[in-house]
């Protein structure tokens, strides 16, 4: 492999995290992501209402308008809810790997 071709190829995946990384600041109102939880919340679902504590649970929410929930509400056929898991939650999974 060329000098050239290497030069390109860490071009193109540090373009590929750029925009990976604007796009999940952006987070507008449609996008769901899964997070491991920060403070203690409940979900907003008003017929689960269950607590997620700071550090043991993972939540999905959305930025726009502000709305948390259970992975199991989430996860729930009726609700119709898709996320993908945010760059704090991979990060964890990877410390929780090596360790």
């Amino acid at each position: 492999m060329s000098f050239k071709q290497r030069e390109a190829k860490r071009k193109k995946k540090v373009a590929v995290g750029a925009k990976r990384i604007a796009s999940r600041k952006s987070g507008g109102s449609s996008f769901w992501w899964l997070t491991p939880v920060r403070k203690t919340t409940c979900c907003s679902r008003t017929d689960c209402g269950r607590v997620l504590r700071a550090g043991k649970d993972e939540m999905v929410f959305r930025k726009l308008p502000e709305d948390v929930l259970c992975v199991l509400c989430a996860d729930h056929p009726g609700r119709g809810v898709s996320y993908r898991p945010s760059t704090r939650w991979e990060q964890q999974r990877r410390k929780g790997k090596a360790s």
